[in-house]
């Protein structure tokens, strides 16, 4: 019996989103993987414009979660980051 092997031939693709009540937002796809460079833009222009005062952000201990662009979040003073 021939079992079906799924082939990866294209380009690696990151997807980076945040996740609300409404449901999925500030959704930001990248070639290849994530860095720390990365992610931070993903804060500062995509995430970042659209939070408002009383959001809360949840980061994770993953490394590129320690970007230099959350402090940036944290200083406007609009979301609580946890």
């Amino acid at each position: 019996m021939d079992a079906a092997v799924p082939l990866h031939n294209g380009p690696n693709v990151t997807v980076i989103a945040a996740r609300s009540a409404p449901g999925v937002e500030a959704v930001m796809e990248l070639d290849g993987a994530v860095n720390k460079a990365s992610f931070a833009v993903s804060l500062e222009q995509v995430l970042g414009p659209g939070l408002q005062s009383g959001d809360v952000v949840v980061l994770t201990n993953l490394p590129v979660h320690k970007a230099a662009g959350r402090a940036k979040l944290v200083g406007r003073g609009c979301p609580e980051l946890v």
